[in-house]
This record gives structure tokens, C-alpha cells and sequence, in this order.
């Protein structure tokens, strides 16, 4: 009964509460490493500071999908690199085949027969070039 009346003691509470309310403010903010923890520590700066959040969080889930298409373009360029190799290679042939001076039948054979080779390694880099399960360039 005597505190309630005793004005020096109710302010000497006041300011010791005040002061405690300041100190669990301060270690709830070291604790989170946050400035801001709940609306009343600023609304309009905890409403900024949500929409930052997320715009973060909407630009690193961008990255990760820019990612995944330059992997996904690299895996086709991988393969195409591949196939560009092949069809030089069977030009080659082509002009080789096509000098009846020197070739002979057999020379024709040889060289038909590596074109047909090639050809299989086109159609197997055709079949075999994916990303996430999906086939990258057999025209699908």
C-alpha cells in the first residue's frame, strides 16, 4: 500500500520498466540480427522492408532459373558443336568422293561407309543430348 502512494517510487518503477522494456528490445534485436522485429518498431519501415524481402527472394529465384537456361543453352551448344564437327567431316568426304581422278570404287565404298557412320553418330547425339529428361535436339 505504501508504494502506491509514494511518488518518488512509482517514477523510480516507471523508468525502471521503461529501462527493461529498452533492454529486451535491444537483446530481441541482437538475438534476430534484425533492426526491425514487429510493426511496432516502425510500420512503414517494416512494410518497406517486407517488400525488399520479397523483391530478394523474387530476384534469386530469377537467377536460379537464368541458370538453368544458360545450362540448358550450354548443353545444346555442346551438341551442336558435336554435329557441326560431323557434317564437316562428311563434307570432306563429299569433295573426297567426288574426285573420280584419283578415287576408285572402292576408295567410293570406304568413304560412303564412314558417311554412314557419321550418320549414326548424328542420330545418336541427336538421341542422347538432354536436359531435365527432355531431348534437346531430335526436333521434339
Amino acid at each position: 500500500m505504501r508504494i502506491r502512494n509514494n511518488l518518488a517510487s512509482l517514477n523510480t518503477l516507471r523508468h525502471t520498466t521503461r529501462s527493461q522494456q529498452g533492454v529486451q528490445g535491444s537483446i530481441e534485436r541482437l538475438s534476430s540480427g534484425r533492426v526491425l522485429n514487429r510493426g511496432s518498431d516502425g510500420p512503414a519501415v517494416l512494410v518497406g522492408a517486407e517488400i525488399l524481402k520479397n523483391r530478394k527472394l523474387g530476384l534469386a529465384q530469377a537467377t536460379k532459373n537464368i541458370e538453368a537456361q544458360v545450362n540448358l543453352v550450354q548443353s545444346a551448344e555442346s551438341g551442336l558443336g558435336e554435329v557441326a564437327k560431323l557434317l564437316n567431316k562428311m563434307k570432306q568426304l563429299a569433295v573426297h568422293a567426288s574426285n573420280e581422278a584419283v578415287n576408285d570404287d572402292l576408295m567410293r565404298k570406304a568413304d560412303q561407309m564412314e558417311v554412314e557412320y557419321l550418320l549414326g553418330s548424328l542420330n545418336s547425339i541427336a538421341e542422347n543430348t538432354t536436359f531435365a529428361n527432355g531431348r534437346l535436339l531430335d526436333g521434339s
